[in-house]
C-alpha cells in the first residue's frame, strides 16, 4: 500500500501582490483560507478568515484612528485602551463599534462587528456546505475592510509629504 504525507511544493493559490503587502504576515492563513475553499472545506476556510480578523483587529482599529471624527477622537483613544488590554474579540469589536468611522460602514452596516459575528456562527453553527455558500461574502468584506484602511492611510500619507513639500518651498 501507499500513503501520501505532503505534497513538495505544497499546493498554494497565488494572490494580488498589493492584497499579499497589506495583509502581511496573515498572507499565508489568507492562502490557506482560499485553499480549504477550492477544496470545498468551508469549516476550515472560516477559520484561517476568523483567525486573520483576530489577528489584525488591533491594528486595523489603531490604525483608523487618523480617520475619526475629532469631536469623537477622545472617546475612540479611551476605548482603544481598553481594547488592547482585552484578548477576547468579540469585546473589542463592542468596544469600538459605535465609533467607526462612516467612511468604513458602507449602508451603516459595520464590517467588522458583521465580518466576525458571520465568521463565529459560521465555525460553531453551519456546515461544511453552508459555510462555503458565504465564503466568497466573508472575503469580500475582509478584503473590503483592509483595502479601505490601506488606502485611506497612504492617501493620507501622501497628502502630509505633499504639504510639507510645499510648506518647505515657502
Amino acid at each position: 500500500w501507499i500513503r501520501k504525507i505532503g505534497q513538495t511544493p505544497p499546493w498554494e493559490i497565488d494572490i494580488d501582490k498589493n492584497l499579499e503587502k497589506t495583509l502581511g504576515k496573515d498572507s499565508d492563513l489568507y492562502k490557506k483560507g482560499l485553499v480549504c475553499e477550492s477544496v470545498s472545506y468551508g469549516i476550515g476556510s472560516y477559520a484561517y478568515f476568523r483567525r486573520i480578523t483576530e489577528n489584525i483587529i488591533d491594528e486595523l482599529l489603531s490604525s483608523i484612528s487618523s480617520l475619526i471624527d475629532p469631536s469623537e477622537k477622545v472617546k475612540y483613544d479611551q476605548a482603544l485602551e481598553k481594547v488592547k488590554k482585552t484578548r477576547v474579540t468579540e469585546e473589542k469589536i463592542v468596544l469600538v463599534q459605535d465609533l467607526l468611522p462612516a467612511s468604513l460602514q458602507p449602508n451603516g452596516i459595520n464590517p467588522l462587528k458583521s465580518l466576525h459575528s458571520s465568521l463565529s456562527d459560521g465555525i460553531h453553527n453551519k456546515t461544511d456546505e453552508e459555510c462555503l455558500e458565504l465564503a466568497d461574502s466573508i472575503k469580500t468584506t475582509l478584503i473590503y475592510l483592509v483595502e479601505v484602511i490601506r488606502t485611506r492611510n497612504e492617501q493620507a500619507k501622501t497628502f502630509t509629504d505633499k504639504m510639507k513639500k510645499l510648506l518647505v518651498k515657502k
